[in-house]
């Protein structure tokens, strides 16, 4: 059986937010440091920073873009390796 991954759910709530521990809790459950965690959203580094350190709060809009690259980082884990 697969380890499987335990991501903070950011989907069940009709306002949804995330706070800098679902962020850190992501980064840490994929071991990305900020800097490559923000590449792949497409923000800088320092933008991933302050709304993981609770500085500025993550966009709606930038939500929707995080939980699909939570999916598709899941299932890429989940792909057997040949």
């Amino acid at each position: 059986m697969k380890n499987k991954i335990d991501v903070p759910r950011l989907a069940a709530n009709p306002e949804p937010r995330a706070t800098p521990a679902h962020l850190t809790a992501f980064r840490q459950a994929f071991k990305l440091t900020q800097e490559k965690a923000s590449d792949l959203l497409g923000v800088s580094r320092i933008t991933w920073n302050r709304w993981e350190n609770g500085q500025t709060a993550i966009p709606k809009h930038m939500l929707h873009t995080l939980r699909g690259m939570v999916a598709q980082l899941k299932t890429e884990q989940q792909e057997p390796k040949l």
